[in-house]
C-alpha cells in the first residue's frame, strides 16, 4: 500500500456501504453492527488524523489508532449537539437515524478527500502509508511454535467470532404482557362511574405483547352484580362468552374480542357499552391466554333507573 491512500478508500467505501444497507435493507441488524460500530467509534477519528497528520513523521500507527478512538467519541458527541438545536428549526430533525447517518456520512466522506488529497501532494517517501509485513513460520520451527501459533489464530477468530455473536444476538428480557385501561379521552382518568340503564359510556382497553412471541389473547368484558357485601364475579358465575363488541351488557352474559399481537406490538381498542339493568357493578377487564385468566382489571360503575332487561 505505497502508492495511494487505499487506507482512506477502504473507510469511503465501508461508510457508503453502511449508508446503503441502512437504507436499502433496514432488516439486516448484523451487518449495521458489524459496520456501524468502526463507523461511529473509529473512522471519523482516523480520516481527522490523516488530514492532520498526512506525512509518517511525528505519528506512528499505534500512536494514530489510539486518537483515532479519542477523537471519535469527541466527534460524535458534538455533532449529535448541534444536530439537538435543528430541533428548534424543525422539529422533524434533531437527533434521529436520518440526521445523524447523514451527517456524520457527510463528515467522514469530506475528511477522507481532504486527507487522500494532503497524502497524494507529499513525496512518496513523506507519506504515511500502512506496511502489511505477513510472514509465515520458517521450515525450521519447532512443532510446538507452530501449534501455538494455529491456537493464536484460532483464539483470535474465535474472540472475534463471539463478541459478533453476542452484539447481533437479541437479549429476551421479562416475558409479560402490559394490560390496561383508559378513560374515553385516552388517559388514565375520567372514567365512567355512574351511569343510567341504557346510557352509553366508553372505555379504552389496551393490550402491548413483551411474550417474545406472538400471542393470540381474548379480552373479556363482564360486570359482576353486587348484591348486599357480596359480588358474584366471572370465574365463579362462568357465564358464556359473546363474540361481539360495542354492545349492551348484562350479568347474565360477557363479551369478548380475540387479539393476535406480534412481540412488541400493542392495541387500544374502544369499548362503547351501556349496562342493561339498574345496580351496582365491578365492571370485570379479563384478559385470557390460552384460554386462562392472565391478566384482570377492573371499574366500579353505579347504574340507576329504569327497569333492566
Amino acid at each position: 500500500m505505497r502508492d495511494r491512500p487505499y487506507d482512506i478508500y477502504l473507510i469511503i467505501f465501508l461508510s457508503t456501504l453502511l449508508f446503503l444497507i441502512i437504507w436499502l435493507l433496514p432488516g439486516t441488524k448484523s451487518l449495521r453492527v458489524v459496520l456501524g460500530l468502526p463507523f461511529i467509534l473509529f473512522f471519523p477519528g482516523w480520516v481527522t488524523v490523516s488530514a492532520l497528520f498526512p506525512e509518517k513523521r511525528g505519528l506512528d500507527f499505534l500512536e494514530r489508532v489510539a486518537i483515532s478512538f479519542g477523537l471519535s467519541i469527541a466527534i460524535v458527541p458534538l455533532l449529535g449537539l448541534a444536530l439537538n438545536y435543528t430541533w428548534y428549526a424543525n422539529p422533524k430533525l434533531g437527533i434521529r437515524l436520518w440526521t445523524v447517518l447523514p451527517s456524520l456520512y457527510i463528515y467522514i466522506i469530506t475528511m477522507s478527500i481532504l486527507a487522500a488529497f494532503r497524502r497524494i501532494a507529499l513525496d512518496p517517501e513523506d507519506r504515511f502509508e500502512i506496511l502489511l509485513n505477513i510472514s509465515f513460520p520458517e521450515e525450521d520451527t519447532t512443532p510446538l511454535d507452530k501449534a501455538l501459533t494455529v491456537i493464536l489464530v484460532a483464539s483470535i477468530i474465535l474472540s472475534i467470532a463471539t463478541l459478533i455473536y453476542v452484539i447481533v444476538t437479541p437479549k429476551e428480557g421479562e416475558h409479560f404482557t402490559v394490560f390496561y385501561v383508559l378513560g374515553p379521552s385516552g388517559m388514565a382518568y375520567d372514567y365512567p362511574r355512574n351511569l343510567t340503564v341504557g346510557e352509553n359510556a366508553t372505555v379504552i382497553l389496551g393490550v402491548k405483547n413483551h411474550e417474545y412471541k406472538t400471542v393470540t389473547y381474548t379480552i373479556v368484558v363482564y360486570p359482576a352484580l353486587r348484591e348486599g357485601n357480596y359480588t358474584r364475579e366471572f370465574l365463579e358465575v362462568k357465564p358464556p362468552i359473546y363474540y361481539r363488541w360495542n354492545t349492551s351488557l348484562s350479568y347474565i352474559y360477557a363479551v369478548g374480542r380475540n387479539v393476535t399481537l406480534k412481540h412488541g406490538e400493542g392495541v387500544e381498542l374502544p369499548l362503547v357499552f351501556s349496562i342493561s339493568r339498574p345496580g351496582f357493578y365491578k365492571l370485570q377487564f379479563l384478559l385470557l391466554k390460552g384460554g386462562e385468566v392472565y391478566r384482570d382489571l377492573h371499574l366500579w360503575i353505579d347504574v340507576r333507573g329504569g327497569e333492566g332487561i
